[in-house]
């Protein structure tokens, strides 16, 4: 045997077709290039890149970013502050509710309704117990 090994065409892999370059003809070829950065800002160099394409481009990037930051931080405010309405606004209501379902129970108690009074008692009692139970729940 002379070292070289005789391979049957049909039990070898094929390559893979690599495209090269044709010197006869004039064919132009393409590239593309993506990139991408996380983050609220692009990387120095791109900042760099559209401050030579377009005069002052990083300044305007940045003073857009610091708008857009500064109009989220005004909305999450103003949520917080709802939020905080919401939740004493609900505490206020609740406390109300209560009182009102418990004077008309005494009331209807006195007047010598005492079914009335009653039901009126036990279902102020067992909202309010369910109120906190929840609350708990959803505290968990």
């Amino acid at each position: 045997m002379s070292g070289e090994r005789d391979e049957d065409p049909a039990t070898v892999s094929p390559k893979p077709d690599v495209l090269e370059p044709n010197a006869s003809s004039n064919d132009e070829a393409a590239q593309t290039v993506s990139a991408y950065w996380n983050g609220p800002l692009p990387p120095p160099a791109v900042l760099e890149d559209f401050d030579r394409v377009v005069p002052g481009g990083a300044e305007r990037i940045f003073a857009a970013w610091e708008g857009e930051t500064a109009h989220r931080h005004a909305l999450e405010k103003r949520n917080l502050l709802l939020s905080a309405v919401d939740t004493i606004l609900g505490k206020v209501f609740a406390f109300l509710f209560v009182c009102g379902a418990l004077g008309a129970c005494i009331y209807t108690a006195a007047i010598g309704a005492n079914w009335v009074a009653a039901i009126l008692g036990s279902g102020t009692i067992a909202s309010v117990v369910w109120a906190f139970v929840k609350q708990r729940e959803r505290d968990d």
